[in-house]
């Protein structure tokens, strides 16, 4: 195991032990009289279950679907399923907001944060080391401290000068990555790595329908002493949060023991009382420009000079910027930042987005994996309580 990093006043401290080996889980449906198609269903906390099997649809059923409104681009469709009439039908009922496949992957995306090495001397393109040659080093140094557990880095590119960017998508790796020491040299070339310092969504639970009955001290009181490395406890806040009868809280978990424990539970005592406990499942990400600050590109794309993305005001080369005026939203131009929720057409893009990933996953166009860490439910033998005789 790797050594804690104390003096790192910027990195959570994560505890780290072994991986708990999760297991999969299948749900059967009766049959039926037409063949049944396995398609993945979203995880998104209304329903849980990992797969389900749907019947084909009848013609009229679709005809409904072509004329859902939403568009999907770049998605693969074939051309012998599809009729003159029902691509007019698929064009003419378009709505404002058009999702390719690449916004809906980048929105139901939940990778752990990167890890950035850079190095010390100021290097020249020749004399810096190749990305494939720096990700098999470090594979090298990390397998040879954990061995076989190690899983090895997914990411290893050029992202500015004399810098990297390395990730991976094992959440058992990224523990120890976060607590370990990273080698201090590359090809006798000094380096320095920073790490992420906050703790991702991926991490977090929710603990659900707590009564406002309950004070805020109680709740965190009895979520410590159930685990002990929560951190960042905190109570979501809805729209129209006032007339809600009741609460829900996030926490993050720092320890990998705990994390998976905690998944297995599904439950929390507070009091006298069991509450829902469930992971927190973040919001899907918008695609925006960080120069103009409108919805639907990226700025790879905009041709416009980076702006301020609260009062909209260009920026001027050399001069430091400062608000003058109010926050103007790029969306709809009222007084609000561009993102914020409050805004009407943001409020839009995100049913929209919401309704279009729907519509793709149930299609087939798009899958998203639903979490398979949570273990089996124990079934005890006969021989594992005897009786005495």
């Amino acid at each position: 195991m790797g050594q804690e990093i104390s003096n790192s006043p910027h990195s959570p401290v994560i505890l780290t032990h072994g991986l708990v080996q999760g297991s999969k889980q299948q749900n059967k449906e009766a049959g039926t009289s037409s063949p049944a198609i396995r398609r993945r269903l979203n995880d998104s906390g209304e329903n849980q279950h990992p797969q389900q099997y749907k019947k084909h649809r009848t013609i009229a059923e679709n005809e409904i679907n072509h004329s859902s409104g939403y568009s999907v681009k770049n998605s693969q469709i074939d051309p012998h399923d599809m009729n003159p009439i029902s691509a007019s039908q698929q064009q003419q009922g378009s709505l404002s907001n058009h999702f390719t496949l690449a916004d809906m992957k980048r929105a139901i995306s939940n990778n752990l944060p990167c890890f950035y090495l850079q190095f010390e001397e100021d290097l020249s393109i020749d004399q810096l080391p190749s990305t494939t040659k720096v990700a098999h080093l470090l594979n090298h140094f990390f397998r040879n401290k954990w061995e076989p557990s190690f899983k090895g880095f997914t990411l290893c590119s050029l992202v500015g000068k004399n810098r990297l960017k390395i990730g991976t998508n094992d959440k058992n790796d990224y523990f120890n990555l976060i607590n370990s020491n990273w080698p201090e040299e590359i090809e006798n070339k000094i380096v320095k790595i920073n790490k992420p310092n906050f703790i991702p969504d991926c991490f977090a639970f929710v603990v659900r329908q707590v009564p406002n009955s309950l004070p805020k001290e109680q709740v965190v009181q009895y979520i410590c002493q159930t685990i002990k490395s929560a951190v960042n406890i905190s109570e979501i806040k809805y729209l129209n949060n006032n007339n809600r009868p009741i609460k829900d809280y996030r926490f993050a978990v720092t320890d990998i023991n705990e994390y998976y424990a905690t998944l297995c539970l599904g439950r929390m005592a507070i009091g006298n009382q069991l509450f829902l406990l469930t992971p927190f499942r973040s919001s899907y990400k918008m695609t925006y420009c960080t120069k103009c600050w409108k919805l639907g590109h990226m700025r790879e794309t905009c041709n416009k000079q980076t702006s301020c993305r609260i009062c909209l005001s260009q920026f001027e080369k050399g001069v430091q910027h400062q608000c003058q005026g109010p926050p103007k939203c790029a969306q709809c131009g009222e007084e609000h930042w561009s993102l914020d929720n409050r805004c009407l057409v943001v409020q839009r893009y995100r049913i929209d987005l919401k309704h279009a990933i729907a519509d793709a996953i149930t299609r087939g166009k798009l899958s998203k994996n639903t979490s398979r860490e949570i273990n089996k439910i124990s079934v005890n033998n006969a021989d594992d309580f005897r009786s005495s005789e």
